[in-house]
């Protein structure tokens, strides 16, 4: 670690004689307003710079004479970054900076894999800018203050982006089909945003993670989108929900299921009876009154293992005994923590 580096002052030979390892460096509390080519390309021996608590750095401008690999910037007064034709950047994170804007130039770093900015000011992003990407595959956007998201709808695209993470945001409404263009996408995540409408349907065939949690929304529904034939988890927990989404059947091969922390008051297993692949289900901090299993001849999902339902308005379960002979590993919670009664909660 270097600290309190000056490079007007100290010069650039100072990095000649440090002890790097693994071809990386960490600058804490650097004393330059812009990191830029001459800087980055003072030593070939970097391939990971990483800048830690700065409070004159504001500006990141990154030519094609620039070798770095991967730049990270953590805790610093960075409010633009700027890029042109460069070749070798593959990783770019960012932390705890007033950036309020990703520049459209990021569409010319031809090489970069990942994106990770957190904690900023940035408040809309443009999907556009990373279209061109083709070894692009992850995209997190994380504790900023997103409230828009703009793209183009029926767009082909090159990228390979197969994860997009934007939680803890301000998103409130959110068009899917903006994202179809990532035709690789495997997770999607806007958990903990402020989401009350979603409008369109994502129609990758690669998604297997569909992560909702902790929005505003009233109702979910498949019907309208393509088979999710190989999507493994949905969680759409913490949300408004009255009943369960509607054409559950799209997800043949979902083994999770989180529809705990909503307002739904009735669900019967016949909701759930087609999803052969099903083994945990999360119905906990509801309103439920009722619950059944069908009568008189019971229907469910055939793998289920584990179904969480403590913290709702069931003051009795009856479990049929054909049930319990064809799921032999079914465990039904019916309390939080092991130990505690079962408490009739009373809605």
């Amino acid at each position: 670690m270097l600290d309190s580096w000056n490079p007007s002052l100290d010069g650039l030979s100072v990095l000649a004689q440090l002890n790097v390892t693994n071809k990386a460096i960490v600058l804490r509390n650097v004393n330059v307003s812009v990191l830029e080519d001459s800087l980055l390309n003072s030593s070939t021996v970097f391939e990971h710079v990483r800048i830690y608590k700065s409070k004159v750095l504001q500006w990141l401008h990154l030519s094609d004479l620039s070798t770095v690999r991967k730049i990270s910037l953590y805790k610093t007064h960075l409010a633009g970054i700027w890029f042109r034709d460069n070749l070798h950047l593959q990783h770019l994170s960012i932390a705890y900076a007033p950036l309020a804007k990703i520049d459209p130039s990021v569409v010319t770093l031809q090489a970069i894999r990942e994106i990770d900015v957190r904690h900023t000011n940035l408040h809309v992003l443009d999907l556009k800018s990373f279209y061109t990407f083709d070894h692009f595959t992850r995209l997190v956007l994380s504790n900023n203050k997103l409230k828009v998201v703009l793209g183009v709808r029926n767009t082909i695209s090159v990228s390979k982006l197969k994860i997009i993470t934007l939680r803890y945001n301000q998103l409130k409404a959110v068009d899917l089909e903006v994202f179809n263009t990532f035709t690789w996408l495997e997770k999607f995540d806007v958990s903990f945003n402020k989401i009350d409408t979603l409008t369109g349907i994502l129609s990758t065939g690669h998604l297997k993670r569909l992560l909702l949690a902790s929005n505003c929304l009233s109702q979910l529904n498949f019907c309208q989108w393509p088979p999710l034939n190989v999507l493994e988890r949905l969680d759409v927990s913490l949300n408004h929900l009255t009943e369960a989404p509607d054409c559950l059947e799209k997800l043949s091969q979902v083994s999770r299921i989180m529809l705990n922390g909503n307002n739904i008051s009735t669900i019967t297993m016949a909701t759930f009876a087609s999803l052969r692949h099903l083994r945990e289900l999360n119905l906990a901090s509801n309103m439920i009154k009722a619950f059944s299993f069908g009568s008189p001849a019971p229907r469910f999902p055939p793998s289920l293992e584990r179904m969480y339902l403590y913290q709702n308005c069931l003051c009795s379960l009856i479990v049929p005994r054909n049930v319990t002979a064809q799921l032999p590993m079914l465990q039904i919670y019916l309390f939080e923590y092991e130990g505690i009664s079962f408490e009739c909660y009373v809605c």
